[in-house]
């Protein structure tokens, strides 16, 4: 399991329990060798990310519940389509790991390669950590197409 927690102080608890004489644990933790500017966000009403522009925002990271709030103004409850754009700058090489929810579906791209392509997902919430292996260090483009189709939706990429 990764759980991913933003910078300064925090403290850690581990709790555990042995049933049986082979049981193990585990615990590790890293930095994230890597930067994440903001993203801007277009809104459109409908699933296909191609309508009239609705609504823009910039967001310092992706991490939004529309059963908490109301899509912005103009922008439909129901099959509506966010894309953000955003770079992120990665100052050491090796494996990242991006961890996404959404529901209804969602779409990954760095630098143009897909890393996820849920955006027909029927089965409401997607789930998953997708580990991306970088070799060279610099800016990386993103963008995430997200679609919700009925009901609340949210999104969040760590």
């Amino acid at each position: 399991m990764s759980h991913f927690i933003n910078a300064g102080p925090h403290t850690l608890r581990v709790e555990y329990m042995e049933e049986s004489q082979n049981a193990t644990i585990e615990v590790s933790w890293r930095k994230m060798n890597a930067s994440i500017g903001a993203f801007q966000g277009k809104y459109y009403n409908g699933l296909q990310h191609a309508n009239p522009i609705i609504y823009k925002s910039i967001d310092p990271q992706i991490n939004m519940d529309w059963s908490l709030a109301l899509p912005p103004d103009g922008v439909s409850l129901d099959g509506f389509s966010v894309k953000w754009d955003g770079t992120i700058n990665i100052t050491r090489t090796g494996r990242y790991l991006f961890n996404v929810v959404a529901d209804s579906g969602v779409a990954i791209l760095i630098n143009n390669t897909s890393i996820i392509n849920e955006l027909n997902n029927a089965e409401g919430v997607v789930e998953r950590t997708i580990d991306v292996p970088i070799a060279v260090t610099g800016n990386y483009n993103v963008q995430v197409f997200y679609v919700n189709r009925t009901g609340r939706g949210r999104i969040k990429l760590d």
